[in-house]
């Protein structure tokens, strides 16, 4: 432990410090509940301030993604577009939910996904959760018509 707390604070006197929260100053609830911040020579409270993410409920954000896949059985190209949205309902459980949408030269796919997730209130979480991704071929479902 000792050798542990060396080489961190070696690397924290570099400036590349995993101990800094300056980051996370620009929240006002993290600001508020860290002003003072843990004393020069308190590692741990340092620590634990640095990977303290408990100000996030309450939190939301919105999330835009894209890609590109082959499609299994004829080999063509889809393009892949996500906007959604995630909600802390505490620092703790989050929830999602985000519209979903596939196109090729052949067919196009439409739907979404929603899910929630319990994780650790840290800033690298671990964490289980659940989700369902729903959708319809549209090209498909005109074909039937």
């Amino acid at each position: 432990m000792r050798s542990f707390l060396l080489i961190l604070l070696a690397f924290s006197c570099t400036g590349c410090s995993l101990l800094k929260s300056r980051y996370a100053m620009e929240d006002k609830v993290y600001a508020k509940k860290y002003r003072k911040g843990a004393k020069k020579v308190d590692l741990l409270g340092k620590l634990k301030q640095a990977s303290d993410a408990r100000h996030t409920q309450f939190l939301t954000g919105y999330t835009v993604g894209g890609g590109a896949q082959m499609e299994s059985e004829s080999g063509v190209p889809l393009g892949l577009v996500e906007v959604g949205g995630e909600f802390y309902v505490t620092n703790y459980f989050a929830s999602r939910v985000a519209v979903t949408g596939f196109t090729g030269s052949e067919n196009l796919f439409v739907g979404g996904d929603i899910g929630a997730r319990l994780q650790t209130p840290t800033r690298l979480a671990p964490f289980v959760g659940v989700g369902a991704a729903f959708g319809v071929g549209v090209f498909d479902a005109l074909d039937i018509a």
